[in-house]
């Protein structure tokens, strides 16, 4: 706290001294320590929240009997497929839009996150002035996905069920790795549902689930084909 904030002359002092922030490799470890009592704040995944809020009838539970405060509040992040525009695959924004809209957002938000996102039409957050009400998010729309990659030269291989195209004198499958940083129960399901939804439009998706630092390292270093990423205020 900064005593010396010119806010405080009016009384309007931060009630806290002082936060310790604690950085834990994963959310079981969080789950422990807050369950435990060892740290006061903490964030629970969907999958946590459900287990330990939505379907416990445990009276025994901290989450039930009242010594665990739980709320949903609203929150600046935004979590992202990114695409490495200079690589081939991507180069052409057709597909990049057929990527987006082979990615139902809407029931992912619902149903793996358990409404705790939202379809969002840009990286601005939507409560925002600097947002634009009139830009709505992509739906999800197999036919136009396929459409545009018809449009874009990737034909169907009835054979392996996999788009392909010459590009830069060279056939190529569209096959590709999204690097991720893991672990993450419900950010795995949301994933293991875009690769079904791109493989019906003939792309094929491979997860691959990186530790923190070495993630890092991979996106600073531009060796990546596809990536996913929360962006958290």
């Amino acid at each position: 706290r900064f005593d010396d904030w010119y806010g405080s002359h009016d009384g309007l002092t931060y009630p806290i001294k002082r936060l310790k922030l604690l950085i834990f490799p994963d959310s079981v470890t969080n789950e422990i320590k807050l369950t435990a009592g060892e740290i006061r704040l903490g964030a629970l995944n969907a999958p946590q929240w459900k287990n330990l809020v939505l379907d416990n009838k445990d009276p025994k539970s901290p989450y039930v009997d009242g010594r665990i405060l739980h709320q949903i509040t609203k929150g600046a992040d935004y979590a992202y497929f990114g695409w490495k525009n200079t690589h081939p695959l991507f180069r052409d924004k057709r597909v990049r839009r057929a990527l987006a809209l082979a990615c139902n957002r809407e029931q992912i938000c619902k149903d793996i996150f358990l409404g705790r996102f939202t379809p969002m039409a840009s990286p601005v957050y939507p409560d925002s002035p600097e947002a634009d009400p009139e830009i709505k998010p992509l739906p999800f729309d197999l036919t136009a996905a396929k459409r545009l990659l018809d449009e874009a030269g990737w034909t169907m291989n009835a054979a392996t069920g996999l788009r392909e195209k010459v590009i830069d004198g060279e056939k190529k499958t569209f096959e590709f790795t999204l690097l991720w940083p893991g672990p993450s129960p419900d950010f795995e399901a949301a994933l293991n549902q875009y690769k079904n939804d791109l493989l019906s439009v003939g792309v094929k998706m491979n997860p691959q689930s990186m530790e923190w630092a070495a993630y890092q390292k991979k996106l600073q270093d531009r060796e990546f084909e596809a990536c996913s990423l929360l962006w958290a205020t």
